[in-house]
């Protein structure tokens, strides 16, 4: 019997891989195979597709190259398919036809055919494309070369002698197929219908209606048994687990077609067919209720987490407990609501890698859900983002990302507010607010800053004098933060200090109805408003009740909630160390002061450090300063600078704007320190030169701000080049005496 060669479909793109696809092919021939590839595609997609199925399925083998050009697609896509270019379908056919394939990707430095660039869509749909065959289950071969590539496919001998065996195999099966159909009664009854017109058309030659009927008989023989053959190697495929389905094959694979259809008999399966609707009506109405039941429990633990949430009582227990009655719920019922109340209350306590695996969870599932009800599910999305914004934004190195979340949070807001502002202009407010803190941070774009703020506080405003006792508060936190960037303008301090008082008026008047919400509020603008007194040397004393009155109510609130509070104990610790400090009498007591905001932000910064490494590089350098002052503790002096400086600069590494400014400070004051020993004269000049540097490009950008930071280091960088002139004229001096 002599059978064709195998044929082994190429699938590669033809303008980087030209030349790779006749390597192939010639690799192909000599190996006794036909190459068979499509180099000419109809543009309507559902043609491309059938097209490529029969060449596909008519070959034993694919070869599929994979490179770095997605190249050509039809200009239609099917409904719901995927975007895929013809040499992506080839792939998909042949793992869908279930054949063998042999897949080459090439690597890094492969030598391509010189081909035009492509825009950035199809070079993101082509790396996914690579990514997916590298991460998945097929086996694959990495090929450097054009010679490799050819060497690979060569060794392919072996496979394509099985390829032969298969082939021979599966078209001796078939010719026993075929003639076990001509034994049928269904086949010779059509023969005989194709003889009878045979002969009639032999009686009468010109006869078109005998003709037509030869042609006709003729076409049902054909097709009668191409079509059992296909339907042969589908039964094959098909599990049939029925005593009624065994029995049919069974018939079928006889001959007698009609008995198989019997057997399949429609008044047993129309009677079985509306027994099994019935059950699963039942079984739906059962999974309803079932999972009603699971939703309620689910509903059950969320407030059980609730009630944990602020039972003070449990000590370290709380918020362990909370989050198990939480995963229960989730375990239950993940929907987004449960997920976005969990992230909620894990980023309330600081708890920010979970909090944000969730929140990014019921960001994807409240996405989903407003494509389809874009009306109910929007605000959802908007009201994620902006808390996601919040929590990435504690992380200096992903400002950018943060922005991100806001600005998208921000725009749908604006949106939503045109067919609905009584409900969505207090989210715009807030999300401008948010913005503005963000923006804040970076010294060059405080106006922005400043716009945000004055929107947001517009917008509050307005709304508190329709519903003062909803939404007083949020006039008090825009006013808290514009006061705290207006402060950054020494220009600006009395209506910075006007902004302060303005907010801690409107907290302590909430504070006296509702103190569990509202005192952290109120010592957080006591603590701002120390800041600013605290720069005028006559309002010391002020500053120092502003910042004791904080402390005390900030420590009565870590008693019941550390996980919240110790960070803003340490603030306080911290700032009050700083007015302490000026007094000379008082300088042990600014030390313990220090020494217990250190504490405080180094266990803080173990389990995250991303947020509190800057805190500790701060009091690590203001506890630098105020050793520094006593010249026999000059060396535990410079190990607090050099720690602070370590940190500094790593944090300046991801996020410059922010942490450069600090790195400055910390080399002009180590080389301050480092100055006082003679010996290290060299090494004191490359702090200052180093710090001088960073300064004046701060200052190229925003003058106001660091101008006066250039003077300080030329000064000091100054005195230092003068003392090695006065060094000079006293070693010249003193040869003369001599």
């Amino acid at each position: 019997m002599n059978l064709p060669p195998p044929q082994v479909f190429v699938s590669a793109t033809t303008s980087d891989l030209g030349t790779c696809r006749q390597i192939i092919k010639e690799a192909l021939l000599t190996l006794g195979c036909t190459p068979v590839e499509q180099t000419n595609f109809p543009p309507d997609a559902g043609t491309v597709r059938e097209m490529l199925q029969k060449k596909i399925a008519a070959c034993q083998a694919v070869i599929h190259v994979v490179g770095e050009v997605y190249g050509a697609e039809p200009k239609q896509q099917s409904v719901g398919e995927p975007r895929r270019s013809y040499t992506q379908m080839e792939y998909d056919i042949a793992y869908e036809l279930g054949k063998d394939v042999y897949l080459f990707i090439c690597g890094k430095g492969f030598d391509y055919d010189e081909y035009p660039s492509e825009g950035e869509e199809a070079q993101r749909l082509q790396q996914n494309h690579r990514n997916s065959i590298r991460n998945g289950d097929h086996l694959y071969n990495l090929v450097a070369s054009r010679e490799e590539l050819k060497f690979k496919v060569s060794t392919l001998q072996i496979r394509t002698h099985q390829l032969s065996k298969a082939l021979e195999a599966t078209q001796k099966e078939r010719d026993e197929a075929l003639s076990r159909i001509q034994q049928t009664t269904d086949y010779q009854d059509l023969k005989e219908k194709v003889e009878i017109a045979k002969r009639n058309v032999a009686k009468l030659p010109g006869d078109p209606d005998f003709a037509k009927e030869l042609q006709c008989a003729r076409e049902n023989l054909e097709n009668f048994t191409q079509g059992i053959l296909k339907l042969a190697e589908e039964i094959k495929k098909i599990p049939l687990n029925s005593a009624r389905g065994i029995k049919a094959r069974a018939y079928f694979d006889k001959g007698d077609y009609q008995a198989a259809r019997d057997a399949l008999d429609d008044k047993e399966m129309a009677e079985e067919k509306q027994a099994l609707l019935r059950d699963r009506v039942l079984r739906q109405k059962k999974e309803a209720e079932a999972q009603a039941r699971e939703n309620d429990l689910a509903t059950d633990y969320i407030l059980k987490a609730r009630l944990t949430a602020v039972d003070y009582q449990l000590g370290d227990q709380r918020i362990p407990q909370t989050r198990q009655s939480f995963e229960e719920a989730l375990e239950l019922a993940r929907t987004p609501d449960h997920l976005f109340g969990y992230a909620y209350f894990l980023q309330q306590h600081n708890q920010f890698s979970d909090s944000e695996k969730l929140y990014r969870e019921a960001l994807k599932a409240y996405r989903d859900l407003a494509q389809a009800n874009s009306t109910d599910y929007q605000s959802h999305v908007a009201r994620t983002l902006n808390n996601l914004g919040m929590l990435v934004s504690e992380d200096s190195r992903r400002r950018n990302e943060a922005e991100r979340f806001y600005q998208e949070a921000l725009n749908t807001y604006r949106e939503l507010v045109k067919a609905n502002p009584a409900v969505y202009l207090p989210d715009v407010a807030t999300t401008l607010n948010n913005l503005g803190v963000l923006v804040a941070d970076d010294s060059g774009r405080r106006d922005q800053a400043e716009t945000l703020y004055q929107e947001a506080l517009t917008i509050q405003r307005e709304l508190a004098q329709g519903s003062p006792v909803e939404y007083r508060s949020d006039v008090a936190a825009t006013l808290n933060n514009l006061g705290v960037l207006v402060k950054a303008d020494s220009g600006r301090r009395d209506e910075a200090e006007e902004l302060y008082q303005e907010a801690l008026t409107i907290r302590r008047e909430l504070a006296q109805t509702n103190p569990a919400v509202y005192l952290p509020d109120v010592a957080m603008t006591l603590n701002n408003l120390g800041l600013l007194v605290a720069d005028d040397s006559y309002r010391r004393h002020e500053a120092e009740k502003l910042y004791q009155e904080a402390l005390t109510i900030r420590r009565e609130l870590v008693q019941a909630n550390p996980a919240v509070y110790r960070p803003d104990v340490a603030n306080t610790l911290n700032n009050l160390g700083v007015l302490v400090k000026a007094d000379s009498d008082r300088r042990d007591e600014a030390e313990e002061l220090y020494l217990e905001a250190l504490t405080i932000r180094r266990e803080l910064s173990e389990v995250n450090p991303t947020v509190y490494q800057p805190d500790v590089a701060m009091t690590l350098y203001n506890l630098g300063l105020l050793i520094a002052e006593n010249s026999h503790r000059r060396n535990d002096a410079e190990k607090l600078y050099q720690e602070a400086l370590t940190i500094r600069r790593e944090l300046a590494q991801a996020n410059p704007a922010m942490y450069r400014p600090d790195v400055a400070n910390t080399l002009n004051n180590l080389g301050v320190l480092v100055k006082a020993d003679s010996g290290r004269r060299d090494e004191v000049e490359e702090l200052y030169l180093e710090a001088l540097t960073i300064r004046r490009e701060l200052a190229q950008a925003n003058p106001v701000v660091y101008q006066p930071d250039v003077a300080m280091t030329l000064y000091n960088l100054g005195l230092l080049i003068a003392q090695d002139s006065i060094a000079t004229m006293k070693r010249k001096n003193s040869t003369r005496m001599l």
